[in-house]
Parts: C-alpha cells; sequence; structure tokens
C-alpha cells in the first residue's frame, strides 16, 4: 500500500530534478514555424479558385434556367413521364 502523505509526497518531489532542454530545441521549433508560414496560399491560387467558383456558379444557374425554360408549360405529370418511359432500371 502507498503512503501518500503530504510527507511523502515532498519527499519525492525534491528528488526529482530540473531537465535540460536539448540545444537544437528552439532552433527546431524555430524551422517548424518558419516551414509553416511559407506554406501560405498565394493570392494567385485563391483568385483562380474564386474565378472557377464563379464560373461553375454561372454555369449552373444557365443550365438550371435552360431546363426552366424548356419545360414551361408541361405539368409534372409530363415531366415525370419523360424522365423514366420504362420500368427497367438497367
Amino acid at each position: 500500500m502507498q503512503n501518500n502523505s503530504p510527507e511523502s509526497v515532498f519527499k519525492i518531489l525534491e528528488q526529482v530534478n530540473a531537465v535540460e532542454a536539448s540545444p537544437f530545441l528552439f532552433t527546431r521549433i524555430q524551422q517548424r514555424i518558419d516551414r509553416e508560414t511559407q506554406e501560405k496560399v498565394t493570392s494567385a491560387f485563391s483568385r483562380g479558385v474564386f474565378a472557377s467558383l464563379v464560373l461553375l456558379i454561372i454555369f449552373n444557374v444557365f443550365v438550371i434556367s435552360h431546363q426552366v425554360g424548356i419545360k414551361k408549360g408541361k405539368n409534372i405529370a409530363a415531366i415525370a413521364n419523360e424522365l423514366t418511359p420504362s420500368n427497367q432500371l438497367y
């Protein structure tokens, strides 16, 4: 059975020595910080992604509006009949 009295805990804590860090620890941490700051996204890349998303949205709006324009005047049953003319799945 362990003795958890305050005196025994202090006795154990007195035996603990200070630990010295590796001499290159700060250098390794600094290199990791520098490497992470170098991996930032460039403004040209972000502009390209933004332009691609805008073009994709415009294309989707065009396709959806074109589909709605074609199907104007048709009822839901006619549209559903065009989508599944038969019950065969394959």
